[in-house]
C-alpha cells in the first residue's frame, strides 16, 4: 500500500451546470494528493437509464456522500479502483443507483481516481492507461440542434453532426469543426431570412428549416471548410427517435415538418437520408426497442456508424441483445450513466470484444469536468462526440489540447481513412 494514496477525507458540494441545474462535486483528499470531479442530472431521463440523485434531491445526494460513502472510504487506498468501484455499487445495491444516485457515485469515483494520479504526480490518462496510451480521439462536434425550450420551431431530431475522418491532429480536427461551425451562419440566411443567430445549450446552431435543408446547409458549410483542409469530412445525425415515438399511435411524430411516420415509413425514411446524404454517422435512428429495426439500417449501410444510445442505456444485457440481433457497430459511453470508472471501463472492453466503437461522449446539462477526455485516451476509444462550444464543452476540448502538448511527438489521433 502507497501511503501518499491512502484517502483522508471526502467532501461533497452542491455547484449548478451549464443549464443553471442543480449538480454534484465531490473532493477527495488523500495524503499525497487531492481529486475533485462532478457530474449533474441527464434533461429527461429515458426508461433504461439510471436514476442521477435520490429521490431526485441533491441535499439527499450530499449526505449520502458525507454520512454513508465517506465513512466506507475514507482509510482505504485511491488506487485500488476496483474495490472503491465495487463499494459504491454495494452501497447502493440497485441496479440503476437509484439508492445512492448515478452522479454521486461517477463524481465520486472519479475524484478517487484523479486523487490518486494527483498523489502519483502524473495526468489522470496516464494514472489510467499506462505509459502507452498517446492516442486521441477525433470529434464528433455538433453542428445545428434542437433547442430544449423551441418546441416546435426547429428541427425535430436531437442533433446534426460532423467528424474529419483523417486530420493529421486532434488540433486540427478542432480547427476544422470550429471553421464549419462558424460558417454556418452565413450559409443560413440564404435559406432562411428569419434566422437570428440562436444556438442551442450545446452550443449548436438553431433554425427554423427542415431536416433535409439543414442537411443541404451542412455540406454547403463543409465544402467550402475542405477547400481550407486536406481532411475529408463526416456528416451525422443524432435522432434521439424516442424522443419523437409515440407508442399510442405507433407513430415518429415529427412536429415541425409535419408529418407522423409509422416504424416502416421510419426506417426508410432514415435509409434514404443516409443514401441521399451520404452520411458518415447514425444514432439513435429509432425508438429504444426497435433492434431488428436497428440491424436493417446497419445490414443496408454496413460501413456507416450506427450508433446505440438509448437502445444501450449502458446495460449490458441490452448491449448484448444488440449483439445478437447485430444492431449497432457502435455505441455511447457515457460515464454519468454507468456510475463507476470501472464500470465505464468495462463496457468500453466489452463494445470492443463485441467489434463495436465505443464513443465517449457527455451530455447536456453538464459541468465542467474535464474526466471524459482523460477516459477517451486511455481507455482507447476512437471518437468523442460533445458540444462544439460552449463552457463545459470547450473544458473538455482544451483538456484534450493539453494532453496533446504534453504527449508532444508521441501523440497519435484516430483515423477512418
Amino acid at each position: 500500500m502507497n501511503e501518499d494514496t491512502i484517502i483522508e477525507s471526502i467532501h461533497a458540494q452542491k455547484i449548478f451546470s451549464s443549464y443553471g441545474n442543480q449538480a454534484i462535486e465531490v473532493d477527495v483528499v488523500t495524503i499525497g494528493g487531492f481529486g475533485r470531479a462532478s457530474a449533474s442530472s441527464r434533461l429527461g431521463s429515458k426508461k433504461y437509464e439510471a436514476i442521477a440523485f435520490p429521490e431526485g434531491d441533491i441535499n439527499m445526494a450530499i449526505r449520502e456522500v458525507e454520512e454513508v460513502i465517506a465513512l466506507e472510504l475514507v482509510g482505504l487506498d485511491a488506487n485500488e479502483q476496483q474495490i472503491i468501484d465495487k463499494i459504491l455499487q454495494e452501497l447502493d445495491g440497485t441496479n440503476n443507483f437509484s439508492k445512492i444516485g448515478v452522479s454521486v457515485a461517477i463524481a465520486t469515483s472519479l475524484a478517487v481516481a484523479k486523487a490518486a494520479a494527483n498523489s502519483h504526480g502524473i495526468p489522470l490518462f496516464q494514472h489510467l492507461g499506462g505509459a502507452m496510451a498517446c492516442t486521441l480521439p477525433i470529434l464528433l462536434g455538433n453542428i445545428i440542434s434542437r433547442g430544449v425550450y423551441t418546441r416546435d420551431l426547429s428541427i425535430d431530431i436531437h442533433e446534426m453532426l460532423i467528424i474529419p475522418k483523417n486530420p493529421s491532429s486532434f488540433s486540427e480536427a478542432l480547427e476544422i469543426i470550429f471553421s464549419v461551425h462558424k460558417k454556418i451562419p452565413d450559409v443560413i440566411r440564404k435559406y432562411d431570412l428569419s434566422f437570428t443567430g440562436g444556438y442551442s445549450g450545446e452550443g449548436a446552431w438553431m433554425m427554423s428549416l427542415k431536416i433535409k435543408e439543414a442537411l443541404n446547409i451542412i455540406n454547403e458549410a463543409c465544402v467550402k471548410a475542405n477547400e481550407e483542409f486536406d481532411s475529408e469530412l463526416g456528416i451525422g445525425i443524432d435522432f434521439a427517435a424516442s424522443n419523437l415515438w409515440n407508442s399510442k399511435l405507433n407513430k415518429y411524430i415529427y412536429r415541425h415538418e409535419g408529418i407522423e411516420l409509422t416504424p416502416e415509413e421510419q426506417l426508410s425514411f432514415v435509409l434514404s437520408l443516409i443514401e441521399n446524404f451520404n452520411l458518415f454517422y447514425i444514432e439513435d435512428p429509432l425508438y429504444e426497442d426497435d433492434f431488428d429495426g436497428f440491424s436493417k439500417i446497419l445490414k443496408e449501410f454496413p460501413n456507416v456508424l450506427v450508433c446505440g444510445n438509448s437502445i444501450y442505456a449502458a446495460n449490458i444485457e441490452r448491449i448484448s441483445k444488440g449483439v445478437r440481433f447485430k444492431s449497432t457497430n457502435s455505441l455511447i459511453v457515457d460515464p454519468n450513466q454507468i456510475g463507476t470508472l470501472t464500470g465505464t471501463w468495462n463496457i468500453i472492453s466489452i463494445a470492443k470484444n463485441y467489434n463495436l466503437k465505443p464513443i465517449i461522449s457527455n451530455h447536456s446539462n453538464e459541468t465542467l469536468d474535464e474526466s471524459v477526455s482523460h477516459i477517451s485516451i486511455a481507455a482507447g476509444c476512437p471518437i468523442i462526440k460533445t458540444g462544439t462550444i460552449g463552457g463545459e464543452n470547450i473544458a473538455r476540448l482544451c483538456e484534450l489540447l493539453r494532453i496533446e502538448e504534453v504527449l508532444g511527438e508521441r501523440a497519435k489521433v484516430f483515423n477512418f481513412i
